[in-house]
């Protein structure tokens, strides 16, 4: 039987190439497991769900990256998770697949379907995050 580290292992090389054009200026933040523990059998339970996420859930057919993103931004700003809701925004901008405006939309639809104080958090992140991605792309 092959060990976690080989069943993934093919997803690995995919997760990189898409994270970096997905999340474009990020860093992924998963732990090595093997560098945590020094273990060459086992992954680490993050890393594998990267490898998953970025090596086959972004890349399937049928939505665009923009679609994804979409869902996504909608789907973390209803956990509310706002660690992840500022990365995944941020990537959003950096893209180039939504737009400030893009997500002044998404905020609307969002309030009706969410409720008003869900979607005053996700306006919060998204104000804050626009404007330092202005500041760092000289008012873009």
């Amino acid at each position: 039987m092959p060990n976690v580290n080989e069943a993934f292992a093919h997803l690995a090389e995919t997760a990189q190439q898409t994270f970096a054009r997905v999340m474009p200026g990020l860093r992924s933040g998963g732990v090595k497991h093997q560098e945590a523990t020094g273990d060459d059998d086992a992954a680490y339970p993050l890393e594998i769900c990267n490898w998953i996420v970025f090596g086959h859930v972004w890349n399937r057919p049928g939505l665009s990256t923009r679609e994804r993103r979409i869902l996504t931004i909608s789907e973390i700003a209803s956990a509310p998770v706002e660690g992840a809701l500022r990365t995944h925004v941020r990537a959003a901008l950096n893209s180039g697949d939504l737009s400030p405006a893009d997500l002044g939309e998404l905020i609307t639809h969002f309030a009706f379907y969410a409720g008003m104080p869900r979607a005053s958090a996700l306006n919060k992140v998204v104000q804050a995050e626009v404007a330092d991605w202005r500041k760092e792309s000289g008012g873009a």
